[in-house]
């Protein structure tokens, strides 16, 4: 009779250890979930936060800049191709911007035909990043939808 009592509790230490184990599992895949997220997430508001400034400023600051580079450096890393060349159409953007307003800053720039040409890019670039908000809600949806990090 102890030896029956014996097994049947080493096989209930026996389940309850792979139960814990599988509960171990799934935690540990649900905090990488949440990780992925958060990285995620933050490379979308380096975004985000860039164009803010954008609007806010009509251009970019130096800090704006490097914010933008830290907060995307990982970007290719953790997403698909489609956004990995969006942050490279942005960044080419970003640079153009950031070209554009110091050169139209420089006093030395005589008003006439170039600083017209100059001012013209400069205005459809502005208007290329006040289109972007609603751009970069679409193009991170699939990698940010709470739903599918549930479901990963």
């Amino acid at each position: 009779m102890p030896e029956i009592i014996e097994v049947i509790l080493t096989l209930i230490i026996g389940f309850l250890a792979v139960y814990i184990a599988c509960q171990q599992h799934r935690t540990a895949k649900d905090k990488l979930r949440l990780d992925l997220y958060e990285k995620r997430f933050s490379v979308y508001n380096g975004f985000k936060q860039t164009i803010d400034e954008i609007e806010e400023k009509s251009g970019i600051s130096h800090g704006g800049f490097v914010n933008f580079f830290s907060k995307t450096n990982e970007s290719d890393f953790l997403f698909d191709s489609d956004i990995i060349d969006y942050k490279n159409i942005f960044k080419k953007n970003l640079i153009r911007l950031q070209q554009l307003s110091g050169k139209l800053s420089n006093s030395q720039l005589p008003v006439g035909e170039k600083r017209i040409n100059l001012s013209n890019e400069n205005e459809q670039l502005s208007n290329w990043f006040l289109d972007q908000p609603e751009e970069i809600k679409n193009r991170f949806n699939k990698y940010l939808k709470f739903k599918k990090i549930i479901q990963f």
